[in-house]
Order: C-alpha cells, then structure tokens, then sequence
C-alpha cells in the first residue's frame, strides 16, 4: 500500500500526500470507473456490508439510531454532494451519518461537492488564497462525516479513514466516541479547499472550518498519523476541543497548515499520554494576523514524562510576513525546517533545537 514519503528523511510523511495518491482514483485496484453505479437514493448501510467503487449522490446512512451498524466498510467509493446548508442544522448536512457501534473503515474514497458544481476537482496545487479557487458557500457541505456532532449520531467500536481526500467541506469529519480499545483512526489522508470561511463569494454566509472536529473531549487512543490538514479557514485544522480529555492520542508525521489556530490537541490541560512527534506546520495559507497560531496550547499534564513533544518541524515556503487572508507564502525562510515549539506563535520563529520539557 502506498505510503507517502518525506522528501528529506525517505520516511513515510503526510506532506507527499496529493491528488495522485488519496481518494478513489488512487486504489490500487480502481477499476477505471464506478463499476458499484450511481446511487441517489440517500440508503443506509447495514452491519457486514462492504461498499466498493459506487457514486454517492444523495448522502449515505451508516446504521440508524435503532439498528446501528457495524463491520462496515467503504472502498473507492465518491461522495459527492452540496448539502441544503439554508440551515447548517439541517439533517441533509452530511455526507455520511454515523448510528455505528462497531468497527467502521472508509478506504481510499473522496468527498467533494456535487461534480456539476466543480467538473474540475480541486488538486491543492492551487493557491487558497486565490478567491478563484474557493469552494462556495452555497456549493459546499457542512459535513463529510458527522459521528457524534449531533442528529443523535455516534461512533462506538472504531473507525479508520485511510487515503482519503476531503475537500468543500464545512467540517469534514465531527467525531466522539474513540476509546483506547476501539480507537478513531485517521491516516494517509488529505484535507484541503474547505467551504468559504469568509464571504468571499457570492453569497453573505460562511462556515465554521475544521478538518476533524471532538467538541467535548472525554475521546480516548485517537490517531492522526501521516495526514496533510492545510486549509483556508476560521477555526483549527486539528481541532479536538473542549473540557474532557483526549488521553493516549497520538498526532504523528502529519503536515498542517492554514487556519487560525491551526492545531488544538487538549483544550483544557487534563489530557495525558498525547504523543505529537515528526509534525510538519507549513506556512503555504494565509491566516489571520495576530490571532493565528501554529497550536493553541500544549495542554497536558505530563509534559516530558508521559507526554512527548519531540521532532516538529517548519516548513517555510514564502518569505512574506504572516499577512491576512487570502495571502499566502508567508514566512522567514530561515525557519525552514528548524524546531516548532509549543509556545511559538507566528512570529515567534523556529529553534535550532528541538522541544524539552521545563
């Protein structure tokens, strides 16, 4: 199975992911076209089913709240949609709905707007910050996968996302549920061109943005390994938020970028055991000036002794001063692939040595 690997090191890394080697098309046994077919229907998927290479266009139900559905899982499958977003709240809002209480798996799949809308996809080799590129607000979605964010959804007994590519999205993925024993699971996947976060275009409303959003903690043994989260957007890329704890979570060879305060991993400094090593923050999207970040907090409470902050890294492409949005390129390139602390903020500069505990 493909592993993006890092340019510098030869190691498996998120910042080599890109359209050739995420979403349906890139499976290595993508048959050339959905041979599943098209389904509008809005169905719902049932325990033991194993979905591949069908066209979703009208919102997919995994389980529902009186059955819940379990050993699931997608492959090479598309979901494209433009959800009735009059009303963020709305239950046409997501893509898939979770009522799940044992293991589901999403491989190699896309989610996207409707094809009609974007008959180009978007590739992330645009720049955010051109307004061409934006996702309309009106031509986006609120969710990829809502599993725990409301409409009484929830994800009980693992999930793994793995070479996906998301992209028009509000929120891609709003979660609860992962535990140590049954961990979330997000890898090798890709989240870029959220929905537009700043009336930028034609209409007078705008998302809330994350790339993969817990609003309440208490969300155990997460994973997110390998991913590139680089959006132009209004809240965190990485935003697991909240009072509870995210205890034993690992955030490992991830690059992330964009946003505001591009990641949040524990809100509330009662989390322990969060591991974040070999993360890259790079400075290709604009953000808003004096109030972005490249993390919000390092909020645990074993800092250097169960938790471990080691081998983050920037990646500087500009030599701009970190400028609002849509600017992007920003930068000292002296920074390049020096040491990314915990405190610094987007002016503070990379270190020569790596993070050690006070």
């Amino acid at each position: 199975m493909f592993r993006a690997r890092d340019p510098q090191s030869g190691a498996p890394h998120g910042r080599q992911l890109n359209d050739t080697n995420v979403g349906h098309e890139a499976h290595p046994d993508w048959p050339g076209s959905f041979t599943g077919g098209v389904d509008a229907t809005g169905p719902t998927i049932t325990s033991g089913s194993t979905v591949e290479w069908v066209d979703y266009t009208g919102g997919v139900l995994v389980g529902n709240t009186g059955t819940p559905a379990s050993n699931v899982t997608f492959r090479g499958c598309r979901l494209q949609f433009s959800a009735d977003i009059s009303n963020q709240g709305n239950n046409s809002a997501a893509q898939v709905f979770m009522f799940a209480n044992g293991l589901v798996t999403f491989e190699y799949c896309t989610f996207q707007p409707f094809v009609a809308n974007y008959p180009t996809r978007l590739t992330g080799d645009e720049i955010d910050g051109d307004t061409s590129t934006f996702v309309e607000y009106g031509k986006a979605y609120q969710y990829a996968i809502n599993g725990g964010g409301g409409f009484n959804t929830f994800t009980d007994g693992g999930l793994v996302v793995d070479h996906c590519n998301f992209w028009g999205f509000g929120n891609a993925l709003e979660l609860a549920g992962s535990t140590v024993a049954n961990p979330h699971i997000v890898r090798d996947s890709w989240f870029h061109h959220g929905g537009d976060p700043f009336i930028e275009n034609v209409t007078a409303n705008q998302f809330h943005n994350d790339c993969w959003l817990v609003n309440d903690g208490n969300y155990r043994g997460a994973q997110s390994i390998r991913n590139r989260m680089e959006i132009w957007g209004n809240t965190n890329c990485l935003a697991w938020q909240g009072a509870g704890d995210y205890d034993d979570a690992v955030v490992t060879d991830n690059l992330f970028g964009g946003d505001q305060e591009t990641v949040v991993i524990s809100a509330s400094g009662t989390s322990s055991r969060v591991t974040a090593t070999g993360n890259v923050f790079a400075t290709r999207i604009g953000r808003s000036v004096n109030t972005g970040r490249p993390l919000r907090s390092w909020s645990v409470t074993d800092d250097g002794s169960g938790s471990s902050w080691s081998g983050n890294t920037y990646q500087v492409e500009g030599s701009e001063a970190p400028a609002n949005y849509p600017d992007a390129y920003w930068g000292d390139p002296a920074d390049d692939g020096l040491f990314w602390w915990p405190g610094d903020d987007d002016t503070t500069g990379g270190h020569a040595t790596d993070y050690v505990a006070p």
